[in-house]
């Protein structure tokens, strides 16, 4: 599986190809972020798994944060609202933030004390 391979021992998902899903797509998926609402005045802190906060802005002010979802151009309003996303713009960048959906377990073979 592509999505398997792309992200396996990684710790984003720079190395897999943008998402086109299941049906005559690629079969590489990123996590839905359009519950993520970016509410401090264009932008989302975000709490990483290592303990640091990163900020992501919503770029394009429609409230999302993408993390890489190709939009069709020229939606209108309606489309939009059902979408979530205004536009294509990635919005959280691959190599700052791990939008896969495997977690490899050799991050749980240490020893925590």
């Amino acid at each position: 599986m592509l999505q398997i391979a792309c992200e396996r021992a990684q710790p984003t998902t720079a190395s897999c190809a943008a998402p086109t899903g299941p049906s005559s797509g690629n079969g590489v998926y990123l996590q839905d972020t359009r519950d993520w609402y970016a509410v401090h005045k264009g932008s989302c802190n975000i709490l990483m798994a290592d303990g640091s906060v990163k900020s992501f802005q919503d770029l394009n002010g429609d409230g999302f944060l993408n993390p890489g979802f190709d939009i069709a151009d020229g939606l209108t309003d309606l489309e939009v609202s059902g979408v979530g996303y205004a536009d294509d713009r990635q919005e959280m960048a691959t190599d700052q933030f791990f939008g896969g959906i495997f977690i490899d377990d050799a991050y749980f073979k240490g020893a925590f004390e």
